[in-house]
C-alpha cells in the first residue's frame, strides 16, 4: 500500500485517489476562459494515520492537459482531516 507523508506524519491510503468536485477558484476565478483554461483540481482517498486513525487525505493540482492523473505528484499533500 502507499504511504504519503504530511506534516512530519505518515499516512498509509487505503483507497485510490478520486475527485471531490469541489469548484477552486483560480486568481479569484472560476471562469476557466479567463485563465487560459487553467483551473485547480481537488483529489481525495482514504487513509490510515500512524495512530490508526482514520483520515482523508486531500491533494490540489493544477491541470495539464498533457498528463495522466498518475503522472500529479501525489507526495505534496494538501491537508489531511480526521474522520
Amino acid at each position: 500500500m502507499t504511504t504519503v507523508t504530511f506534516e512530519g506524519k505518515k499516512y498509509q491510503l487505503v483507497s485510490d485517489a478520486d475527485f471531490t468536485n469541489r469548484v477552486l477558484p483560480v486568481n479569484g476565478y472560476n471562469d476557466r476562459e479567463q485563465n487560459d483554461g487553467k483551473y485547480d483540481f481537488e483529489m481525495s482517498a482514504g487513509a490510515v494515520d500512524e495512530d490508526g486513525n482514520n483520515c482523508v487525505v486531500y491533494w490540489i493540482f493544477e491541470n495539464d492537459p498533457d498528463k495522466e492523473l498518475d503522472e500529479y505528484d501525489y507526495s505534496k499533500v494538501d491537508r489531511v482531516e480526521s474522520i
